[in-house]
């Protein structure tokens, strides 16, 4: 299995759509299925790193319930 098809079956067990995937990476729909099914297995690098990007920031990013609250430089957390 490619790295690019493992990317995409990712993305859509996490619940992207094909659709949203081809978008997101600047490809057809219809790569992305092919993608999928192993009959394509290379695109440009430049939608490569669009699909690698969507990918890390699925799997990777930090969501922002998981963020700790930034405060601004003299703030106070108390009530007064």
């Amino acid at each position: 299995m490619s790295e690019l098809q493992n990317m995409v079956l990712s993305l859509l067990e996490a619940g992207h759509t094909q659709e949203q995937i081809a978008k997101t990476a600047g490809i057809a729909q219809s790569s992305v299925s092919k993608i999928k099914t192993g009959k394509k297995k290379e695109v440009l690098s430049s939608k490569a790193r669009r699909l690698q990007a969507m990918y890390y920031r699925t799997f990777f990013a930090e969501s922002e319930e998981t963020k700790s609250p930034v405060i601004a430089e003299g703030a106070s957390c108390s009530d007064r």
